[in-house]
C-alpha cells in the first residue's frame, strides 16, 4: 500500500513533502512493547531528502503515533533504476548524508564535511580526510556509517577505504593564530609596563624612608628645629586653591581639574538607566551652555558623551570662577567625572550634579581597525553621487580604506559615475604626496557602477539571414534533468518541419541522459528513468537532429534556453548550430502585450490551440508550431 493509503488522515500542507511521499509505499510498521518507538518502513522508487524524512516523522508523531513519549522513526529503502550507481548516488544524495549525521553525530559529520570522496573503483568508496586524531578516532565509524547505509538503503555492497592528507592551514586559522599572537604581545606589554610602575614605586618609598632617618646624636636638634622649618614651609608655599568654598583645596595631582581626586573606575553612560547615586563616567564633552543667575553665579551646563549614550552634567559656580573652569570644560574635550545622578526637577531628565571632581581624560573612543591579515577590499561602496542613498565623500571613503591597510575600493554608486573625477583625483594627491616623502603608494580605485538594465525587447530574430516567410522552419523544444546547459543533460527532443503552414515531417526521440532523472523533473514532465534508460546517447541523437534542422529556420518557445542546450552539446561533440533563430515568446510580447504572462500554456488558451501534455517534447513543440502559423498568418 502506498504511504497514504495507510495514513490517510494525514494533514500536510507542504505540498513538496506530499509529492515525495506519494509515490512511497509502506512495506510494515511496528512498534517496541514499551511504546517508546515506532518504526514505518517505506520503499520508494526516488530518493528522498533526510530533511522530508525527518519532517514526516514529526507530522507521524503529532498526527497519528500520539502516545506520550513515543518515537518515530522511518526507516527509508530505495528500489532505484539502473541508472544510479555508488558514484551517482553519492552525486545526488550527498547532502541528505551530511543532513543526517548533522543530526545524530556531530563529530563524523565535521569530519565528513571537510573530506573529499572518490570512487576509484566501482564499489570503492575511497574517502580523503584531514590527517588528524578526529580523523584516526571517527574513521571506522565512518567507513561502518557508509556501508551500512549503501547496503540497506540502497542494495549496493561497497568497500570504503581511507586516504589521509596533511591538513591545509586555512586563512581563517592563519587570522586566529594573528590575534593570538597579537593578544600575547598586549598581555607582555601591559606585564613589562606593571613591573616598570612597582619598580618605580618601591624606588620612592625606599627614597622616603632614608630621609625621615634620624641622623645619630644631632636627632634632638634637628627634633627642635622642625616648628621653625614647618613655619618657613607655610611662609613659602601658595596659597592653597579652591575649587569652591564649601570644596576642599584641590589635590597636587596636575591631572585633577576641579574638585577632589578619585580613582573609581568609570561606567558607561548607557548603564545609567534611573538615579543612582554617585557615579564615576568619562567622555568627551559636545556641548557647552553658560546661563546667569543671580547672586552674581552662573550655572554651566555641558553635554558629555562616551559614545554609548550622552548625559547632561550641571555645575554651580561663582562667576570668578568661570574663566578657570572654562579653561577645560570646552567642547570636544575630554574628561572623568563623579557626580550624582538624579531627576531634573525643571526638565525631567537625568543628568548629573552635585559634581564633586573632574580630572582629565584620554580620547575614550577606539577607532575602528582593520584587523585581517588578508585585508579586505569593499567592492560595493556608495558615495555621496548615489542620490537618497550614500551620505559620505569619495575623499573621505578613500582615506579610511587606506588607514585600515587596505589595497583598493570600489565606487559603485546609483546609476552615476560623477564620483569618478573625485575619486581619481583625490588617489592621484595622495601618490603625489607619497612620492614626495620616499614612500610606496599601493591602493587602486575600482571604478564601476550599479546601473539599470532593462531587457524587455529581445530580439525575436537572431542571425537572420534575410530569410522569406516561405521558408522551411524547424519547430522543437527540449526537456532536460536541469536548467544548466553545461551541466545538465537533455531527456527528449521534439520538433516538427514546416512549409507552407503545412507540418510536413516530424522527429521525436528520448535521449538517455546516463545518469538519474531528478525527482522534480520526472514530476514535471512524466518522464522517469525506465523511460530513457533504452533511448540512444546524446552522441548519437544531435547529429540526427542537426541534419532534420539543416537549411531551415529554427523555431522555439523561449529560445534562449533550447538553443542554448544545443549549441552547448554540439561543440562538445565538434559540431556547430548556427541556424537563424525565431523565438515566440519575444514575438509574443510585441503582437499580444496585453496577456499577464507569455508562458506557452497561456499563448494556447489565447489560441485556442490545443496542449496535450505539457512539459513533453513533442507536444510542445507541435503547440508551438501552431500558434506561430497564426503569427505568421
Amino acid at each position: 500500500m502506498t504511504f497514504f493509503e495507510v495514513f490517510s488522515a494525514l494533514r500536510i500542507d507542504d505540498q513538496e513533502l506530499k509529492d515525495n511521499f506519494a509515490d512511497a509505499e509502506v512495506v510494515k510498521v511496528t512498534k517496541t512493547s514499551t511504546n517508546s518507538l515506532a518504526r514505518v518502513y517505506v520503499k520508494s522508487r526516488h530518493l528522498i531528502h533526510k530533511e522530508l524524512v525527518y519532517k514526516m516523522e514529526d507530522i507521524l508523531k503529532s498526527q497519528v503515533f500520539r502516545i506520550k513519549n513515543m518515537d518515530v522513526r522511518i526507516i527509508d529503502r530505495y528500489d532505484l533504476s539502473k541508472q544510479y550507481t555508488p558514484q551517482k548516488i553519492m552525486d545526488v544524495y550527498y547532502d541528505s548524508i551530511l543532513f543526517e549525521l548533522e543530526k545524530y553525530w556531530t563529530l563524523e559529520y565535521n569530519l565528513l564535511k571537510n573530506s573529499k570522496w572518490t570512487f576509484e573503483k566501482e564499489d570503492e568508496l575511497t574517502l580523503i580526510l584531514e590527517d588528524s586524531f578526529l580523523a584516526h578516532t571517527y574513521d571506522r565509524t565512518l567507513r561502518e556509517y557508509f556501508e551500512k547505509i549503501f547496503l540497506n538503503r540502497f542494495g549496493f555492497e561497497i568497500d570504503v577505504v581511507y586516504r589521509y592528507e596533511k591538513k591545509k592551514e586555512t586563512n581563517f586559522e592563519k587570522e586566529n593564530e594573528l590575534m593570538i599572537a597579537r593578544r600575547v604581545q598586549e598581555i607582555q606589554e601591559k606585564v613589562l609596563a606593571a613591573k616598570s610602575a612597582s619598580a618605580d614605586v618601591h624606588d620612592g618609598a625606599t627614597g622616603a624612608s632614608i630621609k625621615k632617618k634620624p641622623a645619630g646624636d644631632g636627632a634632638a636638634a634637628k627634633q627642635n628645629a622642625e616648628p621653625v622649618k614647618e613655619i618657613k614651609k607655610a611662609e613659602e608655599s601658595p596659597k592653597p586653591r579652591y575649587s569652591q568654598d564649601r570644596y576642599q583645596k584641590r589635590p597636587n595631582n596636575p591631572d585633577v581639574l576641579f574638585g577632589r581626586d578619585f580613582d573609581e573606575e568609570p561606567i558607561h553612560i548607557s548603564q545609567i538607566q534611573s538615579e543612582m547615586g554617585e557615579v564615576v563616567i568619562a567622555g568627551m564633552i559636545r556641548r557647552v551652555e553658560l546661563r546667569e543667575i543671580r547672586n552674581e553665579k552662573t550655572i554651566i551646563m555641558f553635554d558629555v558623551t562616551d559614545f554609548t549614550d550622552t548625559i547632561t552634567v550641571k555645575m554651580f559656580a561663582k562667576n570668578e570662577q568661570l574663566p578657570e573652569l572654562t579653561s577645560f570644560i570646552t567642547e570636544k574635550n575630554f574628561i572623568k567625572i563623579k557626580g550624582v545622578t538624579m531627576l531634573d526637577k525643571y526638565d525631567h531628565e537625568l543628568s548629573i550634579s552635585s559634581v564633586t571632581g573632574i580630572r582629565k581624560s584620554s580620547d575614550t573612543r577606539v577607532r575602528r581597525m582593520d584587523h585581517a591579515l588578508t585585508k579586505r577590499v569593499e567592492l560595493h561602496c556608495h558615495t555621496k553621487m548615489s542620490d537618497m542613498d550614500g551620505v559620505s565623500y569619495a575623499k573621505d571613503l578613500i582615506k579610511q580604506a587606506l588607514s585600515w591597510g587596505q589595497k583598493a575600493i570600489a565606487i559603485t554608486d546609483h546609476g552615476t559615475v560623477q564620483a569618478f573625477t573625485d575619486a581619481f583625483h583625490v588617489v592621484r594627491d595622495l601618490e603625489g604626496a607619497a612620492k614626495k616623502k620616499g614612500e610606496d603608494f599601493d591602493f587602486k580605485i575600482i571604478y564601476g557602477v550599479e546601473g539599470y538594465l532593462v531587457d524587455d525587447t529581445k530580439k525575436p530574430v537572431i542571425r537572420s539571414k534575410n530569410q522569406s516567410l516561405d521558408e522551411k522552419y524547424v519547430v522543437f523544444d527540449i526537456e532536460t534533468t536541469g536548467f544548466s546547459a553545461e551541466n545538465d543533460r537533455i531527456i527528449e527532443i521534439g520538433a516538427v518541419k514546416i512549409e507552407d503552414g503545412e507540418i510536413i515531417d516530424r522527429f521525436s526521440t528520448f535521449v538517455n541522459p546516463e545518469v538519474p532523472i531528478p525527482f522534480k523533473i520526472e514530476k514535471l514532465t512524466s518522464i522517469n528513468d525506465s523511460m530513457v534508460m533504452g533511448a540512444p546517447k546524446i552522441e548519437q541523437i544531435l547529429p540526427e537532429f542537426l541534419e532534420f534542422c539543416e537549411g531551415c529556420v529554427v523555431v522555439a518557445h523561449n529560445a534562449e534556453f533550447d538553443t542554448g542546450f544545443i549549441r552547448n552539446k554540439a561543440a562538445k561533440q565538434g559540431m556547430t548550430f548556427d541556424n537563424t533563430v525565431v523565438d515566440t515568446l519575444a514575438i509574443a510580447r510585441f503582437l499580444v502585450p496585453r496577456l499577464h504572462n507569455f508562458k506557452l500554456d497561456t499563448l494556447t488558451k489565447h489560441f485556442n490551440v490545443v496542449l496535450t501534455s505539457h512539459h513533453r517534447a513533442v507536444d510542445d513543440a507541435g503547440a508551438t508550431a501552431e500558434i506561430f502559423v497564426k503569427f505568421v498568418e
